[in-house]
């Protein structure tokens, strides 16, 4: 059974069960949101796991599978692919997009060896792939930590071979592509209800500088759960949590003052960690 958004379940319909058959996959469990529902599958015979979200067409605002089509076509000038591999299967009813299934960001181990060098990688990845999405005018509008994966292992899905430790940002539920980028004055009516309010309040959104703000809590958040406090990071979250979106960085500015603080934060650990002569 395809259990329900609101209480409502359904069967499988048949081109979705031959999807899962084709790929020998095994459907383990689910989980719902408003605009979607998450299965996991496992491919039988191996330790191989997938997720799978299913886009019902009946919601004709969600466009999660062209987004992430395009995306993916944007990415051919990229020296590393910022958008997680995936494919897509167009059923009568739903479209399913079939992913690897990585380790959710919020499940990082402070006790990690060089814990505090996975961070500024994981903060590095961060910002790109939000530039990346702002370069094309695109904004996430739902930048969490728990919209965040990684690969605890070198992974295969497919052709894709994805390089351990690989950061991609997920989730596209929300996302939107404007005719301008960052620092056009773009902004949105409607807020569409991501994990956090905008703190100028709901009624006129910068998306731009929403996913900046956005992007702060979040690395606040991940420097929180690694307990990697130093003081530098912290006024760097603050500078991108400004409540006014006007004060806030443009994400090239945020790329551009993050390689300078990382290079000041990994001087400042070598240092720490030479003998004294």
């Amino acid at each position: 059974m395809l259990p329900g958004y609101i209480g409502n379940p359904r069967p499988w319909e048949e081109d979705e069960a031959r999807v899962f058959h084709n790929r020998a996959s095994t459907v383990q469990g689910h989980s719902m949101s408003t605009h979607c529902m998450v299965c996991q599958l496992e491919v039988d015979g191996s330790e191989t796991r997938h997720v799978v979200k299913v886009i019902e067409k009946e919601w004709t605002d969600h466009y999660e599978a062209e987004i992430l089509a395009d995306l993916f076509h944007l990415t051919s000038s990229c020296l590393r692919n910022p958008v997680i591999p995936f494919e897509v299967f167009d059923c009568a009813k739903s479209k399913l997009i079939i992913m690897p299934q990585l380790c959710p960001l919020v499940n990082l181990s402070p006790w990690a060896s060089g814990i505090h060098q996975i961070v500024l990688d994981f903060i590095t990845q961060a910002i790109e792939a939000v530039d990346f999405l702002h370069s094309h005018n695109y904004a996430h509008l739902d930048i969490d930590m728990g919209n965040f994966v990684f690969a605890l292992e070198n992974t295969v899905f497919g052709s894709f071979n994805i390089p351990k430790m690989t950061v991609y940002l997920i989730d596209f539920g929300h996302a939107r592509r404007f005719d301008s980028g960052p620092g056009t004055n773009v902004t949105i009516s409607h807020y569409p209800g991501g994990h956090l309010p905008p703190p100028e309040g709901e009624e006129s959104v910068e998306p731009f500088a929403y996913d900046v703000y956005s992007l702060g809590i979040m690395i606040e958040d991940l420097c929180n759960l690694t307990q990697y406090l130093e003081p530098e990071l912290q006024s760097f979250v603050e500078f991108l949590t400004v409540k006014d979106p006007q004060k806030r960085p443009m994400i090239g500015q945020v790329k551009e003052d993050w390689a300078s603080l990382r290079r000041s934060l990994r001087r400042g650990k070598l240092l720490n960690t030479c003998a004294p002569i």
